[in-house]
């Protein structure tokens, strides 16, 4: 029977949602998972960094130094520079990204982004494509297919498939350095966090949230996530748990039940329970 272990082994959280009074912590059995990623060029649980799963429901991750891996239940597999014939571009991957139709997209740190799909792979990097820099943090997709990249240095990168457009400073967004990206496909909306607070595209205007101008509990913002009753939940840095409502604010933080205040991820799952680390 096939165990779903990567999600338990990528991080431990804990939950804040109507189900859930009292922080959770997630067990895992670590039985033999150390010692088979370990086999995976040396990897530890620690090295991944992101995940997807996709249409065969095998898992694919982003790992920090081993390159690409993936698990489809009974076997694991590695990409690399070394395995790959410099298919790979960059063994330290930030984000793996899977699309509607199944397109997996691959975000490194230093080697720009990938497209694999079944017959084929491209790749972007500042070479070949108007992709402003070569450093990848997060990678969305909205309803219409465009692909959204959240860069390290640069803003934000939108791919409609031929044209590159990239939104910076100047369009509205708090801070260049960006952490993370996010779609609401409810509102059609594009959500972006950054060192300096988050915004919001809605297709012609980003609007910045920071701690100046909103009750957002601190500006370095790492995760997002989108609620079904349309609230718009932070990971903070710092600050804990911001949660937009409209135009009201509310914090959860180590004061009110969170056990730490610097959150790096978040996910709300289908009976409406957060779940952050």
């Amino acid at each position: 029977m096939r165990k779903p272990l990567l999600l338990l082994i990528i991080c431990i959280g804990f939950t804040i949602g109507s189900k859930s009074q009292n922080p959770m912590t997630l067990v895992y059995d670590t039985n033999n998972v150390t010692n088979i990623i370990s086999q995976l060029s040396g990897l530890k649980m620690t090295d991944f960094r992101k995940f997807a799963i996709d249409k065969n429901n095998t898992y694919w991750l982003a790992s920090n130094s081993g390159g690409l891996v993936s698990f489809d239940g009974l076997n694991w597999d590695q990409l690399t520079v070394a395995n790959t014939d410099t298919v790979i571009p960059d063994n330290f991957i930030n984000v793996v990204y899977i699309d509607k139709d199944g397109t997996k997209w691959i975000g490194n740190q230093a080697g720009g982004a990938l497209k694999i799909t079944d017959s084929d792979t491209t790749k972007f990097n500042t070479v070949n494509s108007n992709i402003p820099e070569n450093e990848i943090k997060d990678i969305v997709a909205d309803k219409d297919g465009n692909i959204w990249f959240a860069m390290n240095s640069t803003g934000v990168a939108k791919f409609d498939g031929v044209q590159w457009r990239v939104y910076n400073t100047l369009d509205g967004i708090p801070s260049d350095f960006t952490n993370t990206i996010a779609y609401d496909a409810a509102k059609d909306e594009v959500w972006v966090g950054t060192q300096s607070g988050a915004a919001v595209f809605d297709g012609t205007f980003w609007t910045p949230f920071t701690t100046g101008n909103s009750n957002i509990p601190s500006d370095l913002v790492f995760g997002i996530a989108f609620a079904s009753n349309g609230d718009v939940w932070f990971a903070t840095f710092g600050g804990g748990v911001g949660v937009k409502s409209g135009t009201n604010w509310t914090t959860h933080n180590s004061g009110n039940g969170v056990p730490n205040n610097f959150i790096s991820s978040i996910a709300i799952d289908k009976a409406g329970d957060v779940w952050v680390g």
